[in-house]
């Protein structure tokens, strides 16, 4: 039974019960199905039979060959809510629900062009409306991308879709539409694989441990959020500082919606036979229920960057005749198993008649193709796509580094394009230590080039972490692959352990895949601290009692007196008239630890500011 804790700060009641309605919804069993949760179980080993033939019974459950040869376009309306990994409360666990989104599809088939209009809303509760459009092996973005991009081509509302975007983009309506694949494989027959060829694309199947807490909201200012958890959760949380600080109150308890969630994930038989398709990425097996025809799930694989290869799966659900042909109106996409993208769609017309205006090009702007960049993007698809609709800078692909020195030897960098995260780098006598690795890998790669182009003949010593977010610790392997030494909050070691023992990729294989190494990592104690001595600069780790997270550290650059400190405090993205409540938790560890501070380096916003204008800020309501 699902229980609550209301409390200040929450949500209108009316917002909230729709919110946890569909929450709640998403793992109920199959519209249409009068099978209980509990009787759908996994299916047996499916028998076989030759791919031409499961094709035909996948397209007579779309409505027959004339139907779907003479589909040449769709429109819907629908919401979208996506799901985020590796932006939770304690390491490596809790999933956000990144965006709500309501989306209005015009997909041209035959015309090669594709419209999805979003009306986006973010963790943070901000409003977003976006418009991505292909044409051809061209796209587009209409309106702002990203929540603080001030670009003249945000502005504008006019830009060029990178070429991993675009292949992005087509790649998950490709999977939302499994009719796609079929047309394409009747046109083509060769792109059928018989069941030997295929490889089983099950693996890692994340558990209740790594899933929950589901974080519904997050408020910019007090930094607290409003959350979905399991009771036992609470239990082991009751009594610590944490929880209070971190949600209010603000928490749901239903142990079992990730339960619910699998359940309805589940094929409801043994009547499934394998259509295989050929595809850049993986082998997409469609599995087709041997009596009605239907497509209940599509399992292939790709790459997330914290978890590596995982197992991707779409199952869908309450299939209704449209014009002759049958459309899933409520589609579930898992990575690992655990909740990515959910789609409920409320109407769809066949082959509508297109306002030709939909689809002009914008003046201006002339998109570059690139054909490793969409490849990259086809094989880290959903996780590049669940930041770009949270409003979020995509990580860059190809990352130009920007120093900034804040003091002799000490180094705040950033990349063009923008993906708003700084990091820091301290050059001691004989190393050099990075604070902050960002994103992705690539990220990674790039800053470790810079460091040997600017502080030449000093090896790369350590790379330090604030906290386990994805944006601040996704690209930490190529730093490890290259000898430093990861220092890290305790709590998070077994976390960063798994990352370092997943199995090598084989999707996208990264600097740790191609040079493995025994990783090294140095705790940061919860009740001390890590220094890193040098008679030049030395530097000192301390753990921060918080509302962000449990596995939070700061890092002190000594003689420079320069502190820098990861989503506690970010100068220029922190309401301005509000006292950021992460920052209060900053200054009580400054205060703890008894730091003479001149200069704040943050991991978002500003390069520094001054002790001073920190203080002037968190004084706004009265600190």
């Amino acid at each position: 039974m699902l229980q609550s804790r209301a409390t200040a700060g929450l949500a209108p009641t009316h917002v909230l019960a729709a919110v946890l309605t569909c929450l709640l919804a998403a793992c109920a069993d199959n519209a249409g199905d009068s099978s209980s949760a509990a009787e759908r179980q996994a299916p047996e080993a499916a028998t076989n039979i030759a791919p031409q033939a499961a094709l035909q019974m996948a397209v007579e459950g779309l409505g027959g060959r004339d139907a779907l040869e003479s589909l040449a376009g769709f429109s819907m309306q629908a919401t979208r809510d996506r799901y985020e990994l590796g932006m939770g409360l304690e390491p490596g666990s809790g999933l956000v629900r990144a965006t709500v989104s309501d989306v209005q599809v015009l997909h041209d088939i035959a015309g090669e062009r594709l419209r999805l209009d979003y009306a986006h809303t973010n963790l943070y509760r901000m409003p977003r409306k976006v418009t991505e459009l292909v044409l051809g092996g061209s796209g587009y973005i209409l309106g702002r991308d990203f929540y603080y991009d001030k670009s003249a081509a945000a502005e504008a509302g006019q830009q060029v879709m990178s070429p991993d975007r675009w292949a992005i983009t087509l790649k998950t309506e490709r999977l939302l539409n499994p009719h796609l694949m079929v047309q394409e494989a009747l046109a083509d027959p060769s792109l059928l694989l018989p069941p030997s060829e295929a490889n089983d694309p099950s693996g890692l199947q994340l558990d209740d441990d790594q899933v929950f807490p589901i974080t519904l909201y997050l408020d910019e200012s007090q930094q607290q959020r409003t959350v979905l958890v399991r009771d036992d959760w609470v239990r082991r949380l009751q009594d610590s500082y944490f929880l209070e600080l971190s949600t209010g109150g603000n928490y749901f308890v239903d142990s079992n919606w990730y339960l619910r969630w699998r359940a309805a994930a589940k094929l409801d038989d043994v009547r499934h036979y394998p259509l295989i398709i050929q595809d850049s990425v993986y082998p997409v097996t469609l599995h087709v229920h041997g009596e009605t025809g239907r497509i209940s799930k599509l399992a292939t694989m790709e790459h997330d960057l914290h978890y590596g290869d995982v197992p991707l799966e779409v199952t869908y659900n309450d299939w209704r005749e449209i014009d002759g042909r049958h459309f899933p109106m409520h589609v579930m996409l898992s990575i690992a198993g655990a909740p990515s993208l959910e789609v409920r769609r409320s109407t769809i017309a066949v082959n509508p008649d297109f306002d030709p205006a939909a689809f002009t090009q914008p003046e201006g702007v002339a998109a570059s193709p690139d054909a490793v960049l969409a490849d990259r993007g086809r094989r880290l698809s959903q996780w590049i796509q669940g930041i770009s609709h949270a409003g979020s800078p995509k990580p860059t692909a190809k990352p130009e580094i920007n120093p900034t020195e804040l003091s002799p030897g000490v180094h705040s960098l950033s990349v063009t394009p923008d993906d708003a995260l700084r990091t820091l780098v301290v050059e001691q006598s004989a190393g050099v230590v990075v604070i902050e690795p960002g994103y992705q890998d690539l990220r990674g790669e790039a800053i470790i080039e810079w460091t040997a182009q600017n502080i030449s003949g000093k090896p790369l010593s350590h790379v330090v972490l604030t906290h386990f977010h994805l944006d601040h610790a996704g690209g930490v392997r190529p730093y490890v692959a290259a000898g430093a030494v990861l220092v890290a909050h305790e709590l998070a070691e077994s976390h960063y352990r798994r990352l370092f023992g997943r199995p090598k990729s084989r999707i996208l294989p990264d600097a740790y895949d191609r040079k493995p190494v025994a990783a090294k990592i140095a705790n940061v104690p919860g009740d001390g601290a890590y220094r890193i001595e040098d008679p030049l600069r030395p530097v000192t780790v301390y753990p921060v009692r918080n509302r962000h997270t449990t596995d939070m550290v700061m890092v002190w650059v000594e003689k420079e007196q320069i502190l820098f400190n990861g989503d506690l405090y970010s100068p220029g993205e922190d309401i301005p008239d509000k006292t950021p409540m992460g920052g209060v938790d900053l200054e009580r560890g400054i205060r703890e630890q008894g730091l003479q501070v001149r200069l704040l380096a943050p991991s978002h916003g500003f390069p520094s500011v001054t002790y001073q204008e920190f203080k002037a800020h968190l004084a706004v309501d009265g600190y």
